[in-house]
């Protein structure tokens, strides 16, 4: 059975190295700088990141933030996300809330109907714009933003979708 949240705060069989080696993984660290700060060998860092992604059922630096800082659901609508981040364009808020809940630039790419180099760029404008190093610290900034906005439940009905294809269903790309 996988866990649906891995909070940190609320432990799911990490142990407390594990938990510290995560946390200083989705500050942006390498796995030399934890190992230098932990006073450990490398190999056992790497270890303890394979325990906590497989405890976890991550694949990615990315999933495990996107699992370790859920994002409100009500960041989904237009309105509570242009709050949120108020620096980026509507394209950079769309692109930077699919990238906080793990998705690939791939993924992303084909749910905006973008290229690649397209996502990349907003991933890359956002980053710098929100003066953060990479984009594992989106979900963290993200998640931290809507628990000062305190953003309660958003209303299905009259909510706006964050895509740019206003909730109309993906077309296939001829």
């Amino acid at each position: 059975m996988q866990p649906k949240r891995a909070d940190l705060d609320e432990p799911i069989g990490l142990t407390d190295a594990e938990q510290q080696v995560v946390r200083a993984l989705l500050r942006g660290l390498a796995y030399g700088e934890i190992a230098d700060l932990r006073a450990a060998s490398t190999r056992t860092v790497a270890n303890q990141i394979a325990a906590a992604y497989r405890k976890t059922g991550a694949r990615s630096r990315t999933e495990l933030a996107a699992r370790q800082y859920p994002v409100p659901a009500a960041l989904a609508c237009t309105k509570f996300l242009a709050r949120a981040l108020p620096a980026l364009s509507e394209r950079e808020r769309s692109v930077v809330y699919l990238a906080a809940l793990g998705h690939t630039n791939k993924w992303i790419a084909f749910e905006l109907d973008a290229t690649l180099s397209t996502v990349a760029s907003h991933l890359r404008h956002a980053i710098r714009k929100l003066g953060l190093r990479c984009r594992v610290e989106l979900a963290r900034v993200l998640c931290e933003r809507a628990r000062a906005l305190d953003l309660g439940p958003c209303d299905a009905d009259t909510a706006q979708p964050h895509a740019a294809n206003d909730g109309e269903p993906r077309r296939a790309r001829a």
